[in-house]
This record gives structure tokens, C-alpha cells and sequence, in this order.
């Protein structure tokens, strides 16, 4: 009975696996029509012999999921990523126009990386036909605007890098398909040579579910007329502009962002109202990260005053930046309720910050790695420690010429690390 009943369990599977590939179109590992489609696709990024794997009539590599740089569902066997960045040999191969009708095979194709191929645009009227794309990477090309019109017929688009390709001048996205896009949760326009931001973010707000936003290394020096175009921007979470020119109508406006939890401005050129009370980002109520590295703030004690009225931030980083006046009072350091992550490496500070430090009560990690202190660190005689406050603290110091800690006052500190020169006290 028992061998009847298993010889049952085998026929059942064997059905049971002959109907899920019927309805899957397994073929080896992958679809007949797919491995087909790479194979017209080859010629186009092959030049550096990346790809070379990709044969026809091989039957110890027919699987063309094993092939390089393509990547498919492990129950289907369909392709859903193809990783096709820097195939080209740029030294001998100039620009060129994709067509993208050449991927329509991949019906399930998800993630689609095409960076530093010297792509310059699209063949017209070969547009997108993904119905399932939510992954595009095109950036490090050599695209004009035209290239965002091609992207239309791609509403299941949820991330799109397009940095460092040839946007120019006054880019307004109405006009073209991008604003198409109503699932868009990411969109990156680094360094793509924006002049005209204003326009720029009228158009990109009429995306519903955008959520994080690149804009670095762009010209946003222009006057921002209205905030208008700001609050359209009701569900963005994160916002980076690494780098980029601003101008201070923009910090005045930016308070317009109301989700806003993430915003990094590293590098960015902009004057010393980012050190007054009239940046903007004090109304970003709902913060939670906030980098403001290497923006040469010059009146640290202002700015710390103004960033003490956001309620949720938990991490800060001021590196690179000039601290060196005196801090009057702590007060504005007390209203740092919530704040675990400080940030300072390689910033000017003065004794009394680092005398002031304990203020911030819910403290778990401090970096000062490389900072400019030529003060005492702690002091002697069982004196009170400034970091006596701080709990479960990790912190780095270095490029100190005179450092002397009472760690007894450290509460409940589990890692010091110490780097750079340090002088024998």
C-alpha cells in the first residue's frame, strides 16, 4: 500500500511540475524568446567583451540565467534584472541611439541598469514597452531633455537615476513624460547641469508619490519666486543636494516641505543665513536626519540655537565647519531632546561647546575624529568630565594636542577610539 501511495506522490508532482512550466514557459532555465532577445541585444554591449558568455548553440550554457550580468526569477526562470553598466568601450566606440523596442522581449524585466554607455538618446518611435519596469538606471550618459520624452509609456517606473547626463539649462519636466511617471518614488538629477531650479521643482511636484529626491551638484542660485511649487511635495521624505549653488530664497522656502525626514546639503555654496534663524529648515517639524557638512557655517552658536526647535531630530552632522566662537549659554543645546548621532569631525571648535556638550542628554554616539581642539578634554583632580552626561557614548578624537579624560565621570561609555597625534600630558 505504502509503495502504491508513493508512486502516486510522484506521478502528482511530475503533473504538478509538467502544468507550473507550461504556465511559467520554462525552457531550460529560460524562456526560448528571452535568450533570443539577449542574444540581438549583445552586439549593442558587448565591445569590452563583457558578455561574451552569451552564446548560441552551447548546450553546457543554454541557460541563459547564467549568463553574465542577467538575472532571473529562480521560480519562472523569466529575466528580471539585466546589468549592462560601462559595457562599452568608450575610447572606440562613439555615441549612439538605443532602441528600446529591443528589451519589449522581457515583459518581466524589473531592474535595468544601461550607466556610462554613451547613450545619446532614444530611436524614434522605439519607445519603452515594460509594463513591468520599476528599476531604470541611465545615468553617465550623454542624453539631451529629448530622452525624457521616450520615458511616457513607463508608468510603472518607481526609481529613476538619470545623474550625470546632459540635461542643460531651464529643464521643465511639464512639457516631456517624465511627469508621466505617477508611481515615481525616487528620482535622481545629480549633476545634470539645472540652471533654472525653480521650474524645475514646479514640474517634478505633480509626482504623488515621490519620496526622495537628488538634486545634487545643480545651480539653484536663481531666485525662488513662490513656495507654491514647494507644497505639492506632500509625501517627499528625503531630499539630497550635495553640492549644490543655493540660493537663500531657497533655504527661506524649504520649510514648505512638510514630510521632510531626510535632508542632506553637504558641500553646498550658500552664504551664512544657513547660520540664522531664517533658514527655513527650523520648520522642517518632522526631521530626523540633517547633514549640513562643509557648508563653511561661520556662527555655530546661532545655527545650534535654531536647530534645537526640531523636535525629531535624532542625527547631526556639522563636520568641516567653524565652531569657534564661544557658545554664551546652553541653553539651545537642552533642546535637543532627541538627538543620539552628533557629528563634528574636522570642524574649528571652541572649549566651551566642548564644556556645553553634556547638554545633549539622549547622546549614544559622538565623532569629533580630526577636530581642531587646542583646549583641555576632560579635566584633573576628579573635576567634573563634560561628557559626564553622555550615555553609551562611542567617541573619537583626534589632532589634539592636549587630551586629558577622567573616565570615571564617562556614563556607562563602552568604546573610546582614539586617532591622530596625541602629545604626552
Amino acid at each position: 500500500m505504502a509503495s502504491f501511495l508513493h508512486s502516486w506522490i510522484l506521478v502528482w508532482l511530475a503533473v504538478l511540475i509538467f502544468i507550473v512550466s507550461l504556465e511559467s514557459g520554462w525552457s531550460e532555465g529560460c524562456l526560448e524568446q528571452e535568450r533570443f532577445a539577449l542574444l540581438q541585444l549583445k552586439p549593442f554591449f558587448n565591445s569590452l567583451h563583457y558578455l561574451d558568455n552569451w552564446v548560441e548553440g552551447d548546450h553546457n550554457n543554454s541557460d541563459c540565467c547564467q549568463w553574465e550580468r542577467v538575472g532571473c526569477n529562480d521560480t519562472t526562470g523569466r529575466v528580471i534584472s539585466l546589468h549592462l553598466w560601462e559595457t562599452r568601450n568608450l575610447l572606440e566606440m562613439g555615441e549612439w541611439y538605443l532602441n528600446a523596442s529591443l528589451f519589449s522581449p522581457f515583459q518581466q524585466l524589473h531592474s535595468l541598469y544601461l550607466i556610462g554607455n554613451q547613450i545619446a538618446g532614444c530611436v524614434e518611435n522605439q519607445g519603452w514597452r515594460l509594463s513591468n519596469l520599476e528599476y531604470l538606471d541611465l545615468s553617465s550618459n550623454i542624453f539631451n531633455d529629448n530622452i525624457l520624452s521616450s520615458l511616457s509609456a513607463l508608468s510603472s517606473f518607481k526609481t529613476l537615476y538619470l545623474r550625470d547626463v546632459g540635461l542643460k539649462g531651464s529643464v521643465d519636466l511639464s512639457d516631456n513624460g517624465i511627469v508621466g511617471l505617477k508611481n515615481l518614488q525616487f528620482l535622481s538629477l545629480g549633476n545634470v547641469s539645472i540652471h533654472d531650479g525653480s521650474a524645475l521643482l514646479q514640474s517634478l511636484g505633480s509626482l504623488p508619490y515621490l519620496k526622495r529626491l537628488d538634486l545634487s551638484y545643480n545651480n539653484f542660485s536663481g531666485n525662488i519666486m513662490s513656495t507654491r511649487e514647494f507644497h505639492n511635495f506632500t509625501n517627499l521624505e528625503e531630499l539630497t543636494m550635495r553640492g549644490a549653488s543655493l540660493h537663500t530664497s531657497f533655504l527661506q522656502s524649504i520649510v514648505a516641505f512638510t514630510s521632510l525626514e531626510r535632508l542632506i546639503m553637504e558641500d553646498c555654496q550658500f552664504n551664512d543665513i544657513i547660520g540664522t534663524k531664517d533658514n527655513g529648515i527650523v520648520g522642517l517639524k518632522n526631521l530626523q536626519f540633517l547633514s549640513l557638512r562643509n557648508v563653511s557655517i561661520l556662527d555655530g552658536s546661532t545655527l545650534l540655537q535654531s536647530l534645537g526647535s526640531l523636535p525629531y531630530l535624532k542625527r547631526l552632522d556639522l563636520s568641516y565647519n567653524n565652531f569657534s566662537g564661544n557658545i554664551m549659554s546652553t541653553q539651545e543645546l537642552h533642546n535637543f531632546t532627541n538627538l543620539e548621532e552628533l557629528t563634528m569631525q574636522g570642524a574649528s571648535l571652541h572649549t566651551s561647546l566642548l564644556q556645553s556638550i553634556a547638554a545633549f542628554a539622549s547622546l549614544k554616539t559622538l565623532d569629533m575624529s580630526d577636530c581642531q581642539l587646542n583646549g583641555i578634554i576632560g579635566t584633573k583632580d576628579g573635576a567634573a568630565s563634560p561628557f559626564a552626561g553622555i550615555k553609551w557614548s562611542i567617541v573619537l578624537f583626534g589632532e589634539v594636542y592636549r587630551v586629558v579624560l577622567s573616565l570615571p565621570r564617562f556614563s556607562e561609555v563602552v568604546e573610546i577610539h582614539f586617532r591622530g597625534g596625541f602629545q604626552r600630558c
